[in-house]
């Protein structure tokens, strides 16, 4: 069934699996980069953010073009379904689904009540996108959300990503 939930789901998130184009994004100049940390300081800092904070996490960021290739060569989208469920979907992450729907199942049912997703729906989300947890990354966030914030293609999302972390530190 795990299984099943899981191709379901990516079948509908990603219905063109292997159709798009993942192409080297071009870099903005110093300048660029520059006028953008200055004009999105002003707009973090009528969303609430501290200016020393801004001068501390913010300013000091440089773009990620690795970042932006990773959010655009998504394995989702540069290769077939049926390769991405054979190398993505294995006996290993299945395993871990089951022992994980049975260790949280309790809070797996809180969210599912509060927000009207299937448990299954959560563990598949969580395994494909993190491996339950093990996978965290290498890149630190405030770069991340800062270098996806200005690339064009999701800025808007990454945005409101980034000042939410910065109202976190």
């Amino acid at each position: 069934m795990f299984k099943n939930i899981l191709f379901l789901l990516l079948f509908f998130l990603y219905p063109t699996i292997g159709f798009s184009e993942c192409a080297k994004p071009e870099m903005p100049s110093e300048n660029e980069w520059n006028e953008w940390l200055n004009k999105t300081s002003k707009e973090a800092i009528e969303y609430g953010i501290n200016k020393s904070l801004l001068d501390k996490e913010f300013f000091i960021q440089k773009p990620l073009p690795k970042i932006i290739m990773r959010d655009r060569c998504q394995p989702e989208s540069t290769i077939t379904f049926k390769e991405y469920i054979y190398y993505r979907l294995g006996k290993t992450r299945i395993y871990k689904g089951k022992l994980n729907k049975n260790k949280y199942n309790e809070l797996l049912e809180q969210i599912s009540s509060t927000y009207k997703i299937q448990p299954e729906i959560i563990l598949s989300i969580w395994g494909m996108e993190s491996f339950y947890g093990s996978n965290q990354g290498k890149s630190k966030v405030i770069s991340v959300l800062t270098t996806l914030s200005f690339d064009k293609r999701r800025s808007n999302f990454y945005k409101k990503q980034l000042f939410a972390a910065l109202l976190m530190l």
